[in-house]
Parts: structure tokens; sequence; C-alpha cells
């Protein structure tokens, strides 16, 4: 009799079980996607044959989900409430694009709006990622490493992306580091351009510390219109991270160095002003000109 109780027992058990999943599966419901903006585009280069002058033809292909109508904002004061619109730009230059868009009112989690910038004319005068086949610096980056530690930029390796590294702490020694380490790119010839170019340096920047309380790294943008020498570069901008800087993930930079066309110029990164953090990193490195 003991056994039977105790079966009986087991199989009411397991039937409340089933009764409980069963309800549970009754009362669960599943909502609708959400409504998300998203676009893409293409750039045609169109050349008057019989003027030279150049426009853009930009085809915007709407990339949304669960929206039902659109509202385009092109950057030149054009809009538009078609699905895939065509713009033509008269001229060269950033255009910030911003699609919003609306869908059911019930819903969760929406994003109902993507803004992105399309450069129009775009000529690159540099560009390094730091792919390396043999594990080192680009030969025509310069390093100094002036406050004569022993520890200056180097090249490292995350996620199959190359990166150039400058360090606050000594995790072998244990020890704090007062960096003040210089990565700087070969020279940028701006003499060929005319007042009214638009040049632009672009970087992209981050650190690498697991505690956030390490992670607020100080770095300068620099630039010489003269010689490469210390004395001629001038700080024109400097950021520190914070804790809520999110690890290993690159932050996109632009400084606007149009001041300077008619100039040949070098551009550094300065790693300085810190001491006892971590590291930062630099992945990308770019000078581009919009006529």
């Amino acid at each position: 009799m003991k056994k039977n109780s105790i079966i009986y027992k087991l199989s009411a058990l397991v039937l409340s079980l089933i009764v409980v999943l069963i309800a549970c599966e009754e009362d669960i419901l599943v909502p609708p996607a959400s409504t998300q903006a998203d676009f893409t585009f293409t750039v045609e280069e169109i050349i008057n044959d019989e003027t030279d002058e150049v426009s853009y033809e930009v085809r915007f292909e709407n990339k949304s989900v669960n929206a039902s109508s659109y509202n385009w904002s092109f950057g030149n004061g054009e809009t538009s409430t078609e699905e895939n619109p065509v713009v033509i730009y008269d001229a060269s230059g950033k255009y910030v694009i911003t699609l919003t868009v609306t869908g059911p009112s019930d819903l969760y989690y929406n994003n109902l709006e993507k803004v992105e910038a399309i450069l129009l004319g775009k000529n690159s005068l540099y560009f390094e990622d730091f792919t390396s086949e043999d594990e080192e610096l680009p030969t025509d980056i310069t390093t100094w490493d002036v406050d004569g530690d022993g520890f200056d930029w180097y090249w490292g390796i995350r996620s199959g992306d190359g990166q150039a590294r400058s360090q606050s702490y000594d995790s072998d020694g244990d020890a704090a580091l007062n960096p003040d380490n210089w990565l700087i790119m070969p020279a940028i010839d701006l003499t060929e351009f005319s007042t009214g170019a638009l040049v632009i340096f672009r970087y992209t920047a981050g650190v690498s510390a697991n505690t956030p309380r390490y992670r607020k790294e100080n770095y300068g943008v620099m630039i010489s219109g003269g010689e490469m020498i210390q004395e001629d570069f001038e700080l024109i901008f400097e950021e520190t991270f914070t804790e809520e800087t999110p690890q290993w993930t690159p932050i996109e930079r632009e400084i606007d160095i149009s001041n300077y066309v008619g100039q040949v110029v070098y551009l550094a990164i300065r790693h300085f002003n810190v001491s006892d953090m971590d590291r930062m990193f630099i992945s990308e490195l770019e000078v581009y000109v919009i006529e």
C-alpha cells in the first residue's frame, strides 16, 4: 500500500504539471514584430558633357520593418513621403539623411527614426586600418615616447582587426605609467585644394579595461602646419573617456581641419595627461576632402 500511495502521488504531480504547462502555453501571447526604420542607398556620379559639372543621383531603398508611412529629409532642404525616393544633389558635401516612419500604435520596442550622413564627392587622402601581416605598426607611422619610459604605441589585434595601442598601466610590472606617447601620421599635402574645401580628420578610438573605473584614458589630437617636431604641434581636440565608455568598442570622431588648406600638415594622436588606467587604442585613421 505504501508503494501504491507513492505512485498515486507522483501521477497526480505529473498531471498537475501538465495542466499548468498547458495553461501557461495558452496564456502566452507572442507580440507582433516592432516597427524599425531602416534604409540603404546607392550613389551614381553624373557628369554634364557640356559643362563638366558633377551632380549625384542617390537612390534610397526603404528597408523598414512593419512601417506604414515614410517621411524623408535629405539634408538639402528637400523632403519626400515616397517609400523609395531618388534624389539629385547638385553639389558635393556632407548631407544628413533622416527617415521617420509610422506603424501600428500597439507595438513595443519601436525604432521609428534612422539618421545617417552621406558624403558626396569624398576624396580620401589617407587611410589606415592597421591591417598587418607583420604584426607591426605601418612603416609610414612615426611614434614618439616623449616621457621616455620605454612604453610606446604598439600593434595589437582584436577580433581580427588590427589596432595601435598605448598603455597607462604596466600589467606585467603592476605599475602605473604616465604616458606621453605620440602616434604621428605621414605628411598630408593640402596645398592643391582651394579655400572652401572641407577637410576632415576621421579616426576611431576606444579603451580596453574590463573594469569601468579604469577606462578613463585621456588623449589629444595634435596638428603641425610646419615641421614634424614637437614644438610645431598644437592641440586641436582633447577627450577623456568615461566609465560608461564601452570596452573594446571603436568610437568615431571627426575633426574639421579645413583651416589648414594650402599647407602640408602632420596629424598625431597623443596619449597623455593620464596615469594608472589601462590602455587605449586607435583602429582607423583617415583624412578626406570634399570640394
